[in-house]
């Protein structure tokens, strides 16, 4: 919440560098979503067929809900064990991509429930993680169906544990929910699925150990003031599958996200103040910077040992927001974050080698090779405000988009920006930035004349530019046929929106690999219920991807016949490695 920055005297600077018009956008859609308290989305998911997905946390009576959703009533009756803020229910809303609210329910108890993680499977499930009190709905034979009151209260939040919770297509019915956690702290910052419904999650701020910690993990104890643990559910919530606690000495609580990568090993980031966060030999930076850095943790499918693990930062602060990585499909794995340092080693033709001379933040974007030896690519971005990131994407291609909030009056925005000027103290900003770091291809403001900021991000398949978080703006623009036209709350809280950029043309999505056809193929294209592959090598692995580069289903090595049957219609990527290559098939086509 950029609120809680403090403001700076800000100094004009001029950039180097300006955006290249190699890609256009327009605002197509845009609307308030909120009631007469406060909100705040943190997530947005995008499905198969381009509906947007939103979840956050509404302290409002009156948020916008559907009639036949899961939950329609707003429980504000609170108990012993909520903190300050007082009671809060978690919202999903389902958007399609021009603007028609689908459904929208809350989900949650009579304390404070928020959720800042969402994600939606092949088959329209919504999974959504974040933290909860007291009484919060869990699910009959759910692993952890009971809240754990342990450790003082949190001033702000209440008696918090982990929840995890996965809905129905429509809205309509809860189809699991566990909490997760043993303390007053600890939470989920981000979740992530595989392609058989498993859910990951990384519970944060960790002061008592929670169930399920098999006694193979690769860290059993806890380590110091916070730890964090990554955690391996089940596709029905049942059981923990696996469970490790990570972290140092000190403190380790700084807004950690989780990535199920191409051959099912996890990755983590977050910030940490510990000067023993576990890296390994292969590390590009072994030891900690400053006062706190990033890091950026591959642990092994089965969660008992690290693939690698690497700090990432300067001599002063790095910090990170809810959603700070993400992974293409080669296992390289992007970083962004806030960072205070000014001598961080950035990357040839950078387009921003050295961070703003000022005591502010500048966003901070990095690319880690594979097997985590090396940063390929590493940038800061911003001006003489405070910039920091929080929702990113990698496409296919391996551009690289994030967004986040800044305070910076000179941003080297596109000529063909949506918003080319700051609009009040603070803005949402939007980049794209090539694979190597080195071209900034878009860049435009988002905001009203008060305070404003992207807090979620997604790209859909067809190149539509997804867009949430809050606003405090009365003039933030809305589209004519926007669901809610006017803030609900004016002059006292934040709403939150939903924004869709549309690309001029849509994305071209060119063949990465060239190979001969004597060699493998795969037949028939469009298909239906079954596609073939004719390899003259043993097949080593075969993934799938929807167009926009998320993984959706891996195969066993050397099958040569795949059933597409329950693969929804449209258009997808399809990777196939041998001991001669990796090939991609663009443009497989699902009828």
């Amino acid at each position: 919440m950029k609120s809680f920055y403090p403001i700076f005297l800000l100094l004009l600077c001029s950039f180097s560098i300006h955006a290249q018009d190699t890609i256009t956008y327009e605002m197509t859609y845009s609307t308030y979503l909120g009631g007469n308290h406060f909100e705040q989305a943190r997530d947005i998911a995008v499905d198969l067929e381009g509906n947007f997905y939103i979840t956050g946390g509404t302290s409002s009576p009156d948020f916008p809900v559907t009639d036949d959703a899961y939950n329609i009533i707003y429980n504000d009756e609170g108990s012993s064990t909520v903190g300050g803020w007082g009671p809060m229910m978690v919202f999903v809303s389902k958007f399609s991509k021009t603007g028609e609210l689908i459904w929208s329910t809350y989900i949650g108890g009579p304390n404070y429930d928020r959720a800042y993680a969402i994600e939606v499977d092949a088959d329209g499930f919504v999974y959504i993680g974040g933290r909860a009190g007291d009484n919060f709905p869990t699910t009959e034979g759910a692993f952890q169906e009971n809240f754990i009151l342990q450790a003082p209260i949190n001033n702000l939040y209440g008696h918090q544990n982990g929840f995890i919770a996965k809905l129905s297509p429509d809205g309509s019915e809860l189809i699991w929910a566990t909490y997760y956690g043993s303390d007053s702290f600890g939470f989920f910052r981000d979740i992530d699925i595989d392609d058989v419904g498993n859910v990951y999650g990384i519970l944060n701020a960790v002061k008592t150990l929670p169930n399920g910690i098999p006694p193979n993990a690769f860290d059993t104890d806890l380590n110091g003031n916070y730890d964090m643990v990554p955690v391996k559910f089940s596709s029905d919530g049942s059981a923990v599958i696996w469970a490790t606690v990570l972290g140092g000495s000190g403190e380790d609580r700084g807004g950690p996200s989780i990535r199920v990568g191409p051959d099912k090993s996890v990755y983590v980031a977050g910030a940490t103040k510990s000067t023993d966060w576990p890296v390994t030999s292969n590390s590009p930076q072994p030891q900690n910077g400053g006062l706190s850095d990033l890091f950026i943790t591959r642990l092994s499918p089965n969660g008992d040992s690290l693939i690698y693990s690497t700090y990432l930062g300067g001599s002063d602060n790095e910090f990170s927001e809810t959603h700070c990585l993400e992974v293409d499909h080669l296992g390289q794995a992007y970083i962004a974050c806030g960072s205070k340092s000014n001598d961080i080693t950035t990357t040839a033709d950078a387009i921003k080698a050295t961070k703003t001379a000022n005591e502010g933040f500048d966003a901070l974007i990095a690319k880690l090779s594979e097997d985590g030896s090396e940063f390929m690519a590493v940038s800061y971005f911003g001006g003489p405000g405070i910039d920091f990131a929080e929702g990113m994407y990698v496409d296919s291609l391996q551009n690289y988009y994030v967004a986040g909030g800044t305070s910076s009056t000179n941003l080297p925005v596109s000529a063909a920006a949506v918003q080319t000027q700051l609009g009040g103290q603070n803005d949402g900003f939007i980049i794209k930035v090539s694979p190597q770091f080195d071209t900034l291809e878009y860049c435009t403001y988002w905001g009203g004349e008060e305070d404003d900021s992207v807090r979620a991000f997604h790209l859909a398949a067809s190149g539509e530019i997804g867009l949430s978080g809050q606003t405090e703006s009365e003039d933030l623009w809305v589209s004519d046929n926007a669901f809610q036209i006017a803030h609900a709350s004016p002059n006292t809280r934040a709403d939150s929106y939903f924004t869709v950029l549309t690309p001029e043309e849509e994305p071209v999505i060119s063949s990465t690999m060239e190979f001969s056809e004597k060699l493998l193929k795969v037949f028939p294209n469009p298909v239906d219920d079954l596609l073939f592959i004719s390899s003259d090598d043993p097949i080593q692995r075969i993934v799938l991807y929807h167009i926009n580069g998320q993984m959706l289903k891996s195969f066993p090595e050397n099958q040569t016949t795949l059933d597409f049957s329950r693969i929804k219609a449209g258009t997808y990527i399809l990777q196939i490695q041998n001991h001669l290559g990796q090939y991609r098939f663009e443009k497989v086509i699902v009828l």
